[in-house]
């Protein structure tokens, strides 16, 4: 019979580089600019209440081709 998957620890953790809402959002426009949804998406960062975020990656990292 298979094993039952299960919980066998929790932890949490907070990403290295912390961004602030403004620069996300210049960014965004920057990526997105193009886009005629983009009218439709910076809401989304405007109306979170969120001030900051963190990421995995610096702000830069996706100025680069992936």
């Amino acid at each position: 019979m298979p094993a039952i998957p299960r919980l066998v620890a929790l932890a949490t953790a907070v990403p290295p580089y912390q961004l602030d809402q403004e620069e996300v959002i210049e960014r965004v426009k920057r990526l997105f600019g193009s886009s005629p949804m983009l009218d439709r998406l910076l809401p989304v960062f405007a109306n979170s209440g969120i001030e900051r975020r963190y990421s995995t990656v610096p702000l830069d990292w996706y100025d680069e081709p992936h």
